[in-house]
């Protein structure tokens, strides 16, 4: 889960490599800022693949659910959805473990599924038109993966889900 705490010591520990030179492999490129190596790109593929973490984004958000557990969600698409959920009493977890998958480039890549419902061996994945189009090849690799995924392409369809119309 990333609690503020959490997401502190991150950013502390990010602080003190950059103080400590740990950073140094990568070229200033004029006024577009830092550009990595290669070699800085493959270790960071490295370790991005062997985090069993989620990314962080800046509008995280706690959710509270019916039972009183917190949850972080990362937009209010997903927190609708969530409360939809919760709303039909449909159980879901939000996953930790990534998914590994190859994208279209040949790499591998890990994916985190927004919600699971164990009930349905489901996964649901709410996403903006933009985030739809800028993923669209990621999404379409994932879709091949895996037949249990449905993405959702609209808050109003976060809103009534499940529901019969």
């Amino acid at each position: 889960m990333h609690t503020k705490e959490a997401v502190a010591k991150r950013t502390a520990g990010i602080k003190q490599a950059y103080a400590d030179g740990k950073y140094d492999n990568v070229i200033r490129k004029g006024n577009l800022g830092y550009k990595h190596t290669d070699t800085s790109k493959a270790l960071i593929s490295q370790k991005g693949l062997a985090s069993k973490h989620r990314r962080l984004v800046r509008s995280i958000r706690e959710y509270v659910r019916k039972d009183g557990t917190v949850v972080m969600l990362d937009s209010s698409w997903e927190e609708a959805l969530a409360k939809r959920l919760d709303e039909t009493g449909v159980e879901w977890i939000r996953p930790n473990e990534p998914i590994p998958y190859v994208g279209s480039d040949g790499k591998s890549h890990n994916y985190f599924p927004d919600f699971y419902l164990p009930e349905y061996d489901l996964y649901l994945d709410p996403k903006n038109p933009i985030a739809m189009r800028v993923q669209k090849d990621k999404l379409e690799c994932l879709k091949k993966v895996m037949h249990n995924l449905i993405l959702i392409d609209s808050l109003d369809a976060c809103l009534n889900f499940g529901r019969v119309a």
